[in-house]
């Protein structure tokens, strides 16, 4: 046995998700297996388009949400919820002809991340040391990616 738990945070996940998602996952079979293609199928799709070559202005949901039982149920639930919306049959992140819609749901996601405490938003200081060109360059980044330019983190030239 190598010790892993692979029900860990499902169960407690599933638990959260039963009861702030029950309208959306009453009829559902939450069984681990079912979750866990889930979560393998966002972060797969995540892996394919939001990686560091991709310029996506989406941003990725961090891993460790993923071992929270409370923000996995936050994911889940929101898949379901889309699902729900939709009147999708099932979800399927490897369906190309709903990357947007996949997209919407990753945004929602980090809406609700945002909303409730979970993520916050965050704001990069740009060093005087930075040449203006690369000020103009990293502010591009930034604005693509829907950040602020207050002050929360330095970014500084590497000598």
């Amino acid at each position: 046995s190598s010790g892993i738990n692979a029900e860990w945070p499902l169960r407690p996940g599933k638990n959260e998700l039963n009861s702030k998602y029950t309208q959306y996952v009453e009829k559902e079979q939450l069984s681990t297996k079912n979750l866990t293609s889930l979560v393998y199928q966002i972060s797969q799709f995540q892996e394919d388009n939001l990686n560091s070559e991709n310029s996506s202005e989406h941003t990725r949901i961090p891993q460790r949400h993923f071992y929270n039982p409370k923000t996995l149920a936050v994911i889940l639930g929101t898949i379901y919820k889309f699902r729900s919306e939709n009147n999708w049959r099932k979800v399927d992140f490897t369906t190309s002809g709903r990357v947007t819609k996949h997209f919407e749901i990753i945004n929602e996601i980090w809406k609700i991340f945002l909303e409730e405490g979970y993520e916050r938003e965050r704001k990069i200081f740009l060093s005087d040391e930075l040449t203006d060109e690369l000020k103009e360059k990293i502010t591009a980044i930034i604005k693509k990616k829907e950040k602020s330019t207050d002050c929360d983190s330095a970014l500084i030239p590497l000598l």
